[in-house]
């Protein structure tokens, strides 16, 4: 299920949040008019409603469409929210006005033709690109209320020199509680869709709810489920704690995959769902002692253990 443009379309909204700021950099404070902010506002709520529509009219949700789609619709219901949409204006213009310490020759009249911040429902922290003498910067969407010195010191990673340190400082504050607060409301979703998981050959609907009965009894509420978009040599498949969302790869969907691994597949991302990550020392870990433990309880685990490690040695994955 695809709706054209939608990813456009945010970067499109997001380029006219920049543009109210940089018109306000050459004051000494940055004030956001009452109409202007309405006027973002009503866009965001229209681009959400028709995109609803036409999920609708597919029989299917927003959480049905592809990966970038739905980051795209994720970022608008995020921005949907007056505080995080005003949040959101002022951290742009917060990265802007640290620049000038940075960049001495760098004066706010001029910031448009050689640089471009856009914060972003990104899949990254941060990253930059530079094209026909202007440098596009991205920033997580995650960092709009981070401390000066952490917008400081990403401007100065992406835009001077990466080393360690700066890269430490940045996850570290990724790592935190006041990214996570934004994270969690920025990933948001319903869950339970029905048409990304439909496959060629399987239906990830289906032996989702296969495996919440025979393993779950039936506790475990729907995720996003979806397909790779590509067909990766990485891993077998993924749960994404912070959109909760369970992706398999799209090589299983195929006849020759046996259904009991790609159960097995599917039983182990729900695992990570259920059990979810412990934290010792800082560090978070999944595949804990426990988490070996209960996956050995899935009843064709050795078959699927032997299959996956045959495929390895193939190279079919």
């Amino acid at each position: 299920m695809r709706i054209t443009n939608l990813v456009s379309t945010a970067h499109a909204i997001n380029h006219s949040i920049e543009a109210m700021v940089l018109t306000q950099l050459t004051h000494a404070e940055t004030t956001f008019s009452e109409a202007d902010m309405i006027e973002i506002s009503d866009d965001i709520s229209a681009v959400l409603q028709k995109t609803r529509e036409l999920c609708r009219k597919m029989n299917g949700k927003p959480e049905d469409l592809p990966t970038p789609s739905f980051r795209a619709y994720q970022w608008l219901k995020f921005l949907d929210n007056k505080e995080w949409l005003l949040a959101h204006a002022f951290g742009v213009d917060d990265f802007y006005r640290q620049l000038p310490p940075l960049f001495p020759n760098l004066k706010f009249g001029s910031i448009s033709r050689s640089l471009e911040i856009e914060i972003y429902h990104s899949a990254y922290l941060f990253r930059s690109r530079q094209k026909d003498r202007k440098v596009y910067l991205e920033v997580n969407e995650g960092f709009i209320r981070a401390p000066a010195l952490v917008k400081q010191t990403i401007l100065e990673a992406a835009l001077k020199r990466r080393t360690t340190k700066r890269l430490n400082t940045i996850k570290a504050y990724a790592s935190g509680v006041d990214y996570r607060v934004v994270s969690a409301a920025l990933h948001a979703n319903d869950g339970a869709n029905q048409l990304a998981g439909r496959g060629t050959h399987y239906n990830l609907t289906d032996i989702y709810r296969k495996i919440n009965g025979q393993y779950f009894d039936n506790s475990l509420p729907q995720p996003r489920l979806t397909w790779s978009s590509r067909k990766t040599t990485r891993r077998l498949g993924a749960f994404h704690p912070e959109s909760d969302t369970i992706t398999i790869n799209r090589s299983l969907d195929n006849a020759e995959i046996p259904a009991y691994l790609i159960e097995y597949v599917m039983y182990h991302e729900m695992l990570h769902k259920k059990i979810g990550l412990k934290e010792v020392n800082g560090r978070r870990y999944a595949h804990t002692q426990a988490f070996r433990n209960a996956e050995k309880k899935f009843a064709a685990y050795q078959q699927a253990e032997d299959f996956i490690k045959k495929m390895n040695q193939m190279n079919l994955f």
